[in-house]
């Protein structure tokens, strides 16, 4: 209520000038359709999720219920148009589950349900068990979030396995 708005940073004239993928992390932790369409409605209405402009909503695992309902809303007449290029990705966070293989059945069912990517954290102790499972999926990987400190070893060592890495850069 202290922030700005989506609205407001979406319509802010350097970022709408931009070229950049355009990443928006969804919390909501209740899923609502309306919430969805309204995120949806302020990208279109700025020029968001369009071939030079696509965007990313991804969501933590514990409350993907808005990707689905996003997955949906883009299946509307009113949003169809951005459906190639706005991408769900499913964020996993750090050592969520100790095993490898329920690492696979998550990541699987990501795909099951119609998302692009996958997102994981940089310190996970089965990353790169976990990359390569997505990637034999043909799901998107990114890595979050890559420190200042120390972070040229991470960038180093992971840019040609991943599809995108966030960083804690300025």
């Amino acid at each position: 209520t202290w922030g700005a708005h989506l609205e407001d940073v979406l319509a802010d004239p350097a970022l709408r000038a931009g070229d950049q993928i355009l990443f928006i992390e969804s919390k909501e932790t209740q899923a609502d359709p309306a919430y969805v369409t309204k995120v949806l409605t302020h990208l279109s209405d700025n020029g968001y999720g369009r071939f030079g402009r696509p965007v990313v909503i991804r969501s933590f695992n514990n409350i993907r219920q808005n990707l689905i309902l996003t997955r949906d809303a883009l299946r509307d007449p009113a949003f169809r148009s951005m459906r190639p290029w706005v991408k769900l990705n499913e964020l996993f966070s750090k050592n969520q589950v100790a095993s490898l293989a329920t690492s696979q059945q998550m990541i699987a069912q990501s795909r099951q349900d119609g998302f692009q990517g996958v997102e994981f954290h940089y310190q996970d102790s089965n990353l790169f068990g976990m990359l390569t499972f997505a990637r034999s999926l043909g799901l998107g990987i990114n890595v979050w979030t890559i420190p200042v400190s120390m972070g040229e070893v991470f960038l180093a060592g992971l840019r040609e396995e991943v599809d995108a890495l966030t960083v804690a850069y300025p």
